[in-house]
């Protein structure tokens, strides 16, 4: 600084050191080999600054080498540098999605599954069918983030079986069974009410059932009597035999208690007393309308027979007790006393002078009758011709079993 106040250089020179010079741009005395201070360690090496790139360079002229970083180099407006170098920029596939890997930013290939879901159906449809369900898998596309690729479906498997009762539902999101009035599809068995006998001492009766049809149940027994058409009957058995008394009219067997039961008529015969018994026949003579008739009357419809079944004690007889023997007979059956609606044993020949049952034969009433009766005529046949063919009737005897209402 000058006494005036201004500054100037001053006039002292001052000389660098040896083996230094002055540094002009700095004004330093600077070695004249100066020190290397490398930014980088390999030469033409690079590295990213900015979005740009810088070379590994030797900055040193001489023979020794001094590495540094260089300028920057600026990547086109299209490219990033990477590593050090540009490259052109990639734009990413995606950035988020069930089917992007956000890691990289790029879509996940088709094998990989991106949902489960569930199908519902029933097979067979409606009443017993079958609940059932599969397993659906939908895979990425390799194309897109979301996902929308192939399904892959797995086998239907059985979760619920339906019963008689029961009918299988479906929604989309279950499968089942569940009870329906519809699948009451069965069939009656019996009228509501109805009842049929199981054995001749029980019964059962026409029930509804659990599953709304009619069915066989409720059981009952017959402490008397025996089951028949579905009820407990009173059962009859009837045997009575029916003779000629000494007065010549019909006479129950007196050994039973039945004859009640019984009405019984003769026409058109007479009473005789046979020389070789002490009893009394109906002498029924040849093209007479004599007969002799009974019915049995058990009192109420019958419905049902066991037995039903008649025999008579005849022999064939001249007008003189001893003598050539011959006489025929016929047994009929009706409703009434002395019908002759339908023959039971036509006419039959006798041929023995001596007292014979014939076999038994059927009467067969029809059900639900509440009478039947049995007529004996003489059989009108000719055995001898030179024979009245006269007919000796001791007996009847009626057998009968069933069950009346």
């Amino acid at each position: 600084v000058q006494t005036n106040g201004c500054r100037e250089w001053d006039s002292t020179v001052k000389n660098c050191l040896s083996g230094y010079i002055c540094n002009f741009s700095n004004n330093q005395c600077e070695s004249e080999t100066p020190v290397c201070s490398p930014t980088c360690s390999s030469l033409g090496a690079k590295q990213c600054n900015g979005n740009g790139y810088q070379t590994c360079e030797d900055t040193d002229t001489s023979s020794a080498q001094c590495l540094k970083w260089g300028s920057v180099t600026n990547c086109e407006s299209t490219q990033t540098c990477e590593d050090g170098i540009c490259k052109n920029q990639v734009i990413p596939q995606c950035t988020s999605g069930v089917c992007c890997d956000t890691s990289t930013n790029k879509y996940k290939n088709s094998s990989v599954t991106c949902d489960t879901t569930y199908e519902y159906k029933c097979d067979p449809v409606g009443c017993t069918g079958k609940a059932q369900k599969r397993k659906i898998d939908t895979k990425c596309s390799g194309n897109f983030s979301s996902c929308n690729g192939s399904t892959v479906s797995g086998s239907w498997s059985v979760i619920d079986t339906c019963d008689s009762t029961e009918k299988c539902f479906q929604n989309s999101s279950d499968a089942y069974c569940q009870s329906d009035s519809s699948c009451f599809t069965c069939t009656d068995k019996c009228e509501l009410g109805e009842k049929q006998c199981i054995n001749a001492s029980s019964g059962e009766q026409c029930v509804m059932g659990d599953n709304g049809c009619t069915e066989w149940g409720g059981g009952f027994g017959c402490l008397e009597g025996i089951c028949a058409q579905g009820e407990c009957r009173v059962a009859f058995n009837y045997n009575v035999a029916h003779y000629c008394s000494d007065a010549g009219s019909i006479k129950c067997d007196e050994t039973t208690l039945e004859c009640s039961k019984y009405t019984n008529t003769y026409s058109g015969m007479v009473s005789v007393l046979d020389s070789t018994t002490s009893g009394r026949s109906w002498k029924i003579l040849r093209n007479s309308n004599g007969y002799v008739s009974v019915c049995f009357n058990p009192g109420s419809e019958v419905i049902s027979w066991t037995e039903a079944a008649v025999r008579v004690e005849v022999r064939g007889q001249e007008e003189a007790i001893t003598g050539s023997i011959c006489g025929t007979y016929q047994i009929y059956k009706g409703a009434s006393l002395g019908a002759k609606t339908t023959i039971i044993k036509p006419s039959t020949e006798l041929l023995s002078d001596s007292y014979s049952w014939s076999d038994w034969a059927d009467i067969a009433p029809s059900l639900g009758s509440n009478k039947v009766c049995v007529t004996v005529t003489n059989g009108n046949d000719d055995c001898l011709a030179s024979t009245d063919d006269d007919l000796r009737l001791y007996n009847i005897e009626i057998e009968l079993k069933g069950v009346r209402q």
